[in-house]
């Protein structure tokens, strides 16, 4: 019956614009973190952004940021939750999504096999990646890295490198250290901080170690 009665709203709305409903963007995902925001990104199709409202159930907090940005903040673990996109106080979308337990971000390298680089490659590379396991690729758009400590050992195990780095993006001194790298060197990373694109903290693996081969 409900679903009857937005099947009639739908047909009542006057268009606005060019005639198009808001709709949720295409990046938006198929599952959401509990404790923390997700950002759920709507295309309004030229309305009134006044008139569009977004819901979510299971208890899920509901934050706007912008016109057509919003955070979800689900308190609980569910199975799933039903995100509801409003427009004049009818539903006019809705997507189904799964709650997931406690993110943790994964710090890789370009090229990088688990925790393996070949020497070629570790040359040619200037920055710090993160990956959300859930999604298993580079997620620059909704986290990044803010600072870490790298440290750079040679073939010997004398260490090379020592500092912070801040944000991904490797300095002129751990370029340098990199040019002289040969196989059996080492680079560790240890408690790396990232924000999400609210800057709010999100957790990311404490340590994570690449040894250097041919």
């Amino acid at each position: 019956m409900t679903k009857l009665l937005c099947i009639i709203g739908l047909f009542l709305l006057p268009f606005d614009g060019f005639g198009q409903l808001p709709v949720f963007s295409e990046d938006t995902p198929d599952f959401l973190y509990q404790g923390m925001d997700n950002v759920v990104s709507v295309t309004l199709n030229q309305v009134d952004p006044e008139m569009v409202s977004f819901k979510a159930t299971n208890s899920a907090r509901i934050s706007k940021y912008s016109d057509s940005l919003f955070a979800v903040y689900p308190s609980q673990i569910d199975t799933e939750s039903v995100l509801k996109l409003y427009y004049k106080n009818i539903i006019v979308q809705q997507k189904n999504v799964k709650i997931l337990p406690n993110l943790q971000l994964s710090i890789f390298l370009k090229k990088e096999k688990g925790g393996i680089i070949k020497i070629i490659d570790i040359k040619d590379f200037h920055e710090i990646m993160l990956s959300d396991s859930n999604q298993g690729f580079e997620d620059k758009k909704n986290y990044r890295l803010i600072s870490a400590g790298l440290t750079i050992y040679n073939e010997k195990g004398q260490i090379i490198y020592s500092g912070n780095l801040r944000e991904n993006i490797f300095n002129d001194q751990v370029k340098e250290a990199l040019q002289k790298l040969l196989p059996g060197s080492r680079l560790v990373i240890s408690n790396p901080r990232a924000v999400n694109q609210f800057n709010q903290s999100v957790q990311v693996e404490a340590f994570k170690e690449w040894i250097v081969t041919e």
